[in-house]
């Protein structure tokens, strides 16, 4: 059986933003990788959503899904869900 596919959008200052697709067991191994190896300020965060394939285009400002960063007050970090 194959692993889930997460979706995920990491928004730059500038406007311009990286997207990518990754396969995880589970939504928390996608945000730990999410901050251990992409995120690396406090002020940045990524967007990211488990979808049905790898061709799905995931469009955070309409749906539903979850913001992973780091804590502001601690040295771990957090995951909060946003619904559409």
């Amino acid at each position: 059986m194959s692993q889930p596919i997460f979706a995920f959008v990491f928004p730059f200052d500038s406007g311009a933003e990286f997207r990518c697709k990754r396969n995880f067991p589970d939504a928390e191994s996608a945000a730990n990788w999410a901050v251990e190896i992409i995120l690396k300020e406090g002020d940045e965060y990524c967007l990211f959503r488990e979808v049905p394939s790898s061709d799905y285009v995931f469009e955070p400002a309409l749906e539903s899904h979850s913001v992973v960063r780091w804590h502001d007050d601690a040295p771990t970090w957090e995951v909060y869900d946003i619904i559409d």
